[in-house]
């Protein structure tokens, strides 16, 4: 049976988890004979509804975006306005908010308006969809399916939970009851819950009640490098690499640019595609000669970049439920890999110690002895790198195609079970 499927998602092609993730899984739905429509957020005036590989690709604005996308096309940059002025747009988009529903996305909020429920139901023709898949970070995303699941009697809705939007010792006791009731609230009316390990367990261990129709797989982010091998970025430097974004709560740099100041010397390069902690990063790569600070790139040019990178280099993230997405990526590409950790529940630890290319460092009790490792596992391995079939070989559950398949047959399953 060819089903009609619409997921909802952050972005199209983004380097960010959900986008990922979004992308191959609607790959594998489309592979299976589906169509497979996307709705993401509209970030900037660049993102425009159009064909997508595998169906409709459109967009939601929320008022946020439709201040920002206008500034864009006067020459502004939102970002390099004032403060004041930033805080300015930011309250002017919270009252054109007002009276409609908020979800708690980070982008101005996600907001359920009619205009949203209009925008899907004009791309879409024959009036239908059979599966509508949030695949979410911000849990906006679970309201949005829900709402829709009204328009669309007949769909089953899922949610793809990729992060522990309850329990994060980050948050106020009050924060975290109020995320419980929309949890419970919004989860109840669903055909199904996909979870990313750790998220269910942490879930159940709080007492939450989970719906009973749910599974727990991995990131379906562990699959061979697509791009051609490519000559080393620097042919006299050992070069490694950090990418992604830092957090003062959740993944936090500090201690990791104290051990790396002990360990970097001329003969090496730290190349940090980095957001966020902007201070820590900018007093670190000034105190640090080899280090190098560079923009966050689209997740295509960033996997070309670091087919060039001697080392790869993790920092887990201090909640013991949520996992950095790039585990699986730098992993599958077979180099060399620094994971700091905290604290041994470390998600990341699971898979890093059944690897053979890796060292984990503990960022909260080492000595000279280790600073002296590191370097050690540095200067022995820069020149290493393990196929995919043995980099992957002892966690083969955690390989895309797998993944990919247990997350199919699960969506899927609902239509049949109809049949």
């Amino acid at each position: 049976m060819k089903a009609k499927i619409l997921i909802l998602t952050v972005g199209y092609n983004d380097s960010d988890a959900n986008s990922q993730c979004a992308m191959v899984v609607a790959g594998e739905l489309f592979r299976r004979g589906n169509i497979v429509d996307m709705c993401c957020i509209k970030k900037n005036s660049e993102d425009v509804n159009a064909a997508a590989k595998y169906g409709k690709l459109f967009y939601v604005y929320n008022e946020y975006t439709k201040i920002t996308c206008s500034l864009e096309r006067r020459g502004i940059a939102f970002d390099k306005l004032p403060k004041v002025v930033q805080y300015a747009v930011k309250v002017l988009q919270r009252l054109k908010s007002l009276g409609y529903e908020r979800t708690g996305n980070p982008y101005g909020d996600t907001i359920i308006r009619h205009d949203f429920f209009e925008l899907i139901e004009n791309e879409q023709t024959d009036r239908r969809y059979d599966i509508i898949l949030a695949i979410v970070q911000p849990f906006g995303w679970a309201v949005l399916a829900n709402e829709l699941a009204k328009k669309y009697p007949e769909a089953k809705v899922y949610l793809y939970m990729l992060d522990p939007y309850i329990y994060n010792y980050t948050l106020s006791a009050s924060k975290i009851a109020q995320r419980k009731k929309q949890f419970s609230r919004f989860t109840n009316n669903l055909d199904g819950i996909i979870f990313t390990r750790g998220i269910k367990e942490e879930a159940e261990k709080n007492g939450l009640d989970v719906p009973k129709k749910s599974i727990v797989v991995d990131l379906p982010n562990m699959q061979p490098s697509v791009y051609v091998r490519q000559n080393k970025n620097y042919k006299d430097k050992t070069e490694l690499m950090f990418a992604g974004r830092f957090y003062p709560d959740i993944r936090n740099p500090q201690k990791m640019f104290d051990v790396m100041e002990q360990v970097l010397d001329s003969s090496m390069i730290f190349s940090l595609f980095s957001q966020g902690c902007d201070k820590l990063v900018e007093n670190f790569v000034k105190k640090c000669s080899t280090a190098q600070r560079h923009r966050l790139l689209p997740h295509s040019q960033y996997c070309k970049y670091f087919e060039g990178v001697d080392i790869l280099v993790n920092i887990e993230n201090s909640i013991s439920n949520q996992l950095p997405s790039k585990v699986f990526e730098y992993i599958a590409s077979g180099k060399p890999i620094i994971n700091f950790y905290e604290y041994e529940t470390g998600m990341g630890l699971h898979y890093f110690r059944r690897y053979p290319l890796a060292i984990n460092f503990n960022l909260n009790s080492y000595d000279e002895d280790d600073i002296m490792r590191l370097r050690t596992f540095i200067k022995e391995n820069k020149d290493k790198r393990l196929s995919y079939e043995e980099a992957t070989n002892l966690m083969k559950e955690a390989r895309s195609e797998n993944v990919l398949s247990d997350i199919a047959d699960f969506v899927l399953s609902g239509l049949e079970d109809e049949d």
